[in-house]
């Protein structure tokens, strides 16, 4: 068979299928070994086609008995019964010798001491099969979980006497346990132990991979140390320390790892596991090295930033390139250059080269070093290569480079999509200035990738250029007074119209939005037209359309002619179907020209919800790393218990920070911790339909007391009735180090003269109002002693490797942003007592300035807690900018009505600077002007109009010593002229027992006059939303007019 299937193509399907077809004929002896084989055809045609698999659907019929058409389910389930047909007659395998059977099995570099018989080459199969992770999506649900703290990482013999207490018999899991106890129980007492050794290790690896449990990585170390404690006389023991020196690694212990797999290396060189820590001895001491720099320089120098590690020395070569030339030879922006053409850029005679030395890195991780540049550079374009041999060779050495300008001119690129246009500023880079008469030179791509030159164009007296022209991608050279700087990239420009057409649209209300087959779907339509560009909004009266009724398969149920009316709108019903397959079935206009639109609804046969499932708040506080008791209750809609149900429940842990945090630390990236879940299990309702869930309220052990966390635990409870009818409930805890939080809130706006107003308030981790006693100051905080410009691409955070959020690596300020400024004196303290709700307001009288309020308080317990809020206060009447931070822009609301102005404020704290300020409506400057020169504070004022709803952009751009500050802010101009506000009043007579009740709607908004109109209304129950909630469209809003610039 095996040959056969080799010479007609090798077709493991075929070669399955023969098997299959020859075993019905064999003799009862054979079976066990040709079963032995087959099973491995099985799991070798899996993991061809695992991706086949994955991707299909299951069918609602069963597939036949040809492989090629079966889904996962089906392939995994053919598969799980060939190796438990063939573990049958493990008695049999285990006196057969693997070597006999190499002929049909595909061998592999394991000697056959670590696989001595079928039964373990079966049993291996068996293991990869049962931990491969599709086992994972082929079943609704595993109800073994595989916890850290099970015997999975115990010693060998409290593995073997493991027995499981599970109903799970189907669960792969509780197979591949069962096959490891075997497997160890089988070569315990042998004379060779390296089958023994190995599937011990093995078993420590799979419980690594499949178990559950905070303490999981603990675990394991200790079980590896301990393995290769145990065996340290056997090369297995090697393998053991380089899986334990891969774990350290992960958690970023490079030098106990590197310690690690050299004592592995060494004891057994040329086993496997010696090998693999010879791998990994050399990955941690491998030599890496990458260079970068800003593109521009100019005053003040940037530093060149190496990445590096193992090194202890850096050689640097700077060598000019004609940008111009490269640019029409090319096919490549004229700054890349091709790793295969590096050595002839080397090659060439560098106009600078020197060496630095560099601190060790003996913890084997990467590590920054910022060099100074070299200065007296000629304006021009350079190539910066950095390399860790001197002769910048290509052997055991990596080369690494960075393309720079040595320029003055700053260019600021901006695209209006579909405009066909290309914009951009040519500044002064260091003092902002607009350069007037700069030349402009740009290149289009053509198709086979060359560069064509297009005429060249002038800046205005503004800085800006223009560059009218089709689809096309332009890249640019600008040229003043000896100084040139090209563009970092290509810009894609194209001429697409993106004015806004009319078009016509329909909306759907139905009574519901879940039916049974045969029920009655009413529906309601409104058809309208909308002309945003012209402001023009209405309904469509006296318009025929047709109304579509279509099933999940889009085929059509029903159709309806329908006339809208004066109001636009139109109704009528449908008929669920009960002669197709149920689902998602749609509602919907169709036809030329008309108002499309649709409304899906659900069309199922279910069964009206019984009971509800509550999850109550725990009756004493809880505490962390101690129990904490949750109970729930079951309890049908007419109020009886539901007893004797299953209940299924998990808790899963999230860690919320305080907003202060990022006040705080401002150098970190703000804290995510991905939620986890850390308990789960059964129980079982009472006679009064209650039940309790106990977990320990364990905190996540990656974060650190001083910031404060709060551990929202939440429990997700399942209760299962007689009937099978599944309702859920949940219950969120909250658990911290300390029983409080504090939050203080101001308006961003603020400004000298008035009081400055903060607002705290204090409550319990649930977020329950408690009165608290204790102190809140005022800091000034320290300004630089002059303004520094901001890190170029934002602040770049550190890699903490599995420390969670340590803090004892601070980085240099960045003295561009408040937040890294240190506090100053205090200028106002207050005590205070909130009320019972927690609440408390505080009002300060501060001067222009940049200040931290500070606050400090206790728990019920006497431990600190503590808030921070910064407070920027801006004095408007001012003409300089009296905060030291190079760039600010800021408004009292960016929300205005017509009759109303916007009153915004830029602000640099450099000694001189001008910033151009764009107010864009409609695609229209409504102003554009640089700001004065003679004062760093500038007010940016516009008054709205009626024409301005839908809203308008401000855009302020100002560059200063290299830096770009391009702010671009929405002002909205709600159409509040177009709201409506329904809010209902319901009069029930208590004296007339089954009256009806007297439903109004009470219509009001902004600007409303009174007017006839039409009003469609529902009343559904609303206990179906436990499966399908039912909601109309709220609001119009999003069908009006919104500007972006």
């Amino acid at each position: 068979i095996n040959l056969q299937g080799a010479i007609e193509g090798n077709k493991p399907e075929e070669r399955i299928a023969r098997m299959e077809a020859e075993m019905a004929k064999a003799s009862k002896e054979l079976q066990p070994m040709l079963n032995a084989v087959l099973s491995n055809w099985y799991w070798e045609y899996f993991q061809r086609n695992r991706w086949r698999f994955t991707q299909r659907t299951r069918t609602a019929e069963a597939p036949g008995d040809d492989l090629t058409t079966w889904d996962l389910p089906r392939i995994l389930s053919e598969i799980d019964k060939q190796f438990q047909k063939t573990l049958s007659h493990h008695k049999i395998l285990k006196k057969e010798a693997v070597k006999d059977y190499n002929f049909l099995l595909n061998r592999g570099t394991v000697p056959d001491s670590y696989r001595p018989t079928m039964y373990d080459f079966v049993v291996h199969d068996a293991l990869r099969f049962y931990s491969a992770g599709e086992q994972g999506g082929s079943k609704a649900q595993d109800a073994f979980v595989l916890a850290a703290d099970s015997p999975i990482f115990a010693s060998a013999k409290d593995f073997m006497d493991w027995e499981i207490d599970s109903e799970d018999d189907e669960s792969p899991k509780i197979k591949a346990i069962g096959l490891f106890q075997d497997l160890l129980g089988f070569h315990q007492d042998g004379d060779n132990q390296d089958a023994f050794v190995e599937a011990d290790l093995l078993r420590l690896r799979y419980g690594f991979n499949q178990s559950f449990g905070e303490e999981k990585k603990a675990r394991y170390k200790a079980a590896l140390k301990r393995f290769t404690q145990e065996w340290a006389d056997h090369e297995m023991s090697a393998r053991a320390m380089f899986r334990h020196a891969e774990v350290l690694r992960g958690e970023g212990e490079l030098v106990e790892a590197h310690k690690l797999a050299k004592r592995g290396a060494s004891v057994f060189p040329d086993s496997v596991g010696g090998k693999e820590c010879m791998n990994l001895i050399s990955q941690l001491e491998t030599k890496s090295s990458s260079v970068s720099t800003e593109r521009v320089w100019n005053a003040p120098l940037p530093k060149i930033q190496l990445r590096y590690r193992n090194l202890t020395k850096a050689y640097f070569r700077i060598i000019p390139f004609d940008w111009v030339s490269r640019m029409k030879l090319s096919q490549r922006h004229p700054e890349y250059v091709d790793h295969r053409r590096k050595g002839e850029w080397l090659d060439k005679q560098p106009l600078k080269e020197w060496s630095v030395d560099l601190p060790p890195t003996d913890d084997f991780k990467e590590r920054v070093e910022k060099i100074d540049a070299p200065k007296d550079l000629e304006p021009g374009s350079y190539f910066l290569f950095a390399s860790h041999d001197p002769k910048f060779g290509e052997q055991e050495n990596r080369v690494s480079y960075s393309s720079f300008w040595v320029s003055d001119l700053s260019l600021v690129m901006r695209t209006r999509h579909g405009s066909g246009a290309l914009e951009g500023f040519v500044l002064n880079a260091i003092s902002g200035e607009p350069v007037k008469g700069a030349t402009v030179r740009s290149w289009k791509r053509e198709r086979n990738n060359r560069n064509v030159e297009l005429q060249a164009t002038r800046t205005d007296a503004n800085g800006l250029f223009k560059i009218r022209t089709g689809r096309t991608s332009l890249t640019l050279l600008v040229s003043h007074q000896g100084q040139s700087l090209s563009t970092a990239n290509s810009y894609y420009v194209n001429d697409h119209n993106s004015q806004r057409r009319p078009y016509e649209r329909s909306v759907f209300f139905t009574d519901r939005s879940l039916y049974r087959p045969g029920q009655t779907i009413r529906y309601k339509g409104v058809s309208y037209r909308i002309d945003q560009e012209n402001d023009n909004y209405k309904v469509l009266p006296n318009r025929d359309l047709t109304v579509v009724f279509r099933d999940r398969n889009n085929q059509e149920i029903a159709r309806a002619m329908h006339r809208t009316n004066d109001y636009g709108s139109f109704d009528g019903s449908f008929t669920a179907p009960r002669d197709r397959l149920m689902g998602r079935m749609r509602i919907q206009v169709e036809g030329a020209n008309s108002p499309g639109g649709s409304v899906l609804v659900s069309v199922e046969e279910y069964k009206r919800p019984k009971f509800q499932v509550t999850v109550d708040a725990p009756a004493e506080p809880a505490v962390l790393n101690g129990k904490v008791k949750v109970r729930g209750s079951a309890m049908g809609y007419t109020g009886a218990a539901v007893n004797d149900a299953e209940v299924r429940y998990r808790v899963v842990r999230q860690v919320r920070f305080p907003p202060w945090l990022r006040w705080q630390y401002w150098w970190r990236p703000f804290p995510n911790s991905p939620a986890q879940e850390i308990a789960h299990g059964t129980a079982r309702t009472g006679a009064d339909g209650s039940f309790e869930v106990e977990f320990t309220a364990k905190p996540d052990p990656s974060v650190v007391e001083k910031d404060e966390p709060t551990f929202s635990y939440t429990v997700h409870a399942d209760v299962v009735d007689g009937a099978g009818e599944t309702r859920s409930g949940e219950r969120s805890v909250n658990v911290g180090f300390v029983a409080l939080q504090a939050s203080l809130s101001a308006e961003d706006w603020q400004t000298a003269g008035k009081p400055v107003k903060v607002t705290l308030k204090t409550a319990s981790l649930d977020g329950e109002g408690r009165i608290a006693e204790g102190s809140l100051k005022i800091h000034r905080l320290k300004q630089p002693e002059q303004v520094q410009r901001a890190k170029l691409g934002g602040q770049s955070h550190h890699r903490f490797h599995g420390e969670g959020m340590m803090r004892d690596h601070k980085p240099e300020p960045d003295l561009s942003n408040t937040s890294s400024w240190e506090l100053g004196e205090v200028v106002a303290t207050q005590g205070f007592t909130t009320d019972a709700e927690g609440n408390k307001e505080f009002s300060f009288k501060l001067e222009e300035g940049a200040y931290r309020a500070v606050l400090q308080t206790e728990d019920r317990f006497g431990k600190e807690v503590k808030g921070l809020l910064p407070v920027l206060v801006l004095n408007p009447a001012a003409r300089r900018f009296g905060i030291k931070v190079p760039n600010h822009v800021a408004a009292p609301s960016w929300r205005v009505e017509p009759g109303d102005a916007l009153e915004a404020l830029w602000g640099t704290g450099y000694r001189s600077g001008r910033a151009f300020v764009e107010i864009i409506h409609r695609k229209k400057a409504l102003q554009a002007y640089w700001t004065d020169a003679g004062v760093t504070q500038a007010g940016i004022i516009q008054d709205v109009n009626e024409a301005m709803r839908g809203g308008f952009t401000v855009h302020v751009t100002y560059v200063r010593e290299n830096r770009a500050y391009m702010t671009t802010r929405q002002v909205d101009v709600p159409w509040t002229n177009k709201d409506l506000n329904v809010k209902w009043e319901r009069f029930t007579s208590k004296l007339e027992p089954a009256s009806k009740e007297t439903w109004t709607a009470v219509i009001t908004g902004s600007d409303a006059k009174k007017a006839v109109a039409e009003m469609v209304a529902a009343l559904y129950d609303e206990s179906l939303d436990a499966y399908q909630p039912h909601n109309w469209q709220k609001t119009f809003s999003t069908l009006f007019r919104r500007d972006r610039s």
